[in-house]
């Protein structure tokens, strides 16, 4: 498990890069239902907890369009404490250092959250339509304490 601390969080995952790649946890195939273990957030990119150990929220990994991509959320009674903006601080230069991507995106699709706009500003991301999406990117270039591994 790769644990990120923050002045606020603990910052979980149980998925790897090998070779600049995600490696996510291998799931083992099941012969009943009641075999089947439910997915935890730590098994699709970082689980969020605050140092007391309360879960408030997931920064989830995604590669299938081609593009390494982001997804978040945060708990509703835990949001607009700066939680996600200090997550993603920590997480996104974790990536670049630990990865061969050059850019980050997240999307927003169809969603008028002004808050989830300025978090993604705040953490260096920049708005780049799509369509009907609203993605958001990041590069390498962007963090500059940040060199290609």
């Amino acid at each position: 498990m790769i644990t990120i601390q923050t002045e606020r969080l603990i910052l979980k995952t149980n998925c790897t890069i090998v070779n600049g790649e995600i490696v996510f946890p291998e799931k083992k195939p099941f012969t009943s239902i009641l075999d089947r273990k439910p997915s935890i957030a730590e098994d699709s990119g970082f689980a969020i907890y605050l140092k007391s150990g309360e879960l408030v929220g997931h920064v989830g990994f995604d590669s299938k369009r081609g593009r390494f991509e982001l997804s978040v959320g945060i708990e509703e009674k835990y949001q607009k404490n700066g939680y996600m903006s200090e997550a993603q601080k920590a997480i996104v230069p974790w990536i670049f250092e630990n990865s061969n991507t050059d850019k980050i995106w997240a999307v927003l699709g169809g969603i008028t959250d002004e808050a989830s706009r300025k978090i993604l500003e705040r953490t260096g991301f920049k708005c780049v339509p799509e369509g009907k999406q609203e993605w958001w990117v990041i590069e390498r270039s962007d963090q500059t304490l940040v060199p290609a591994p």
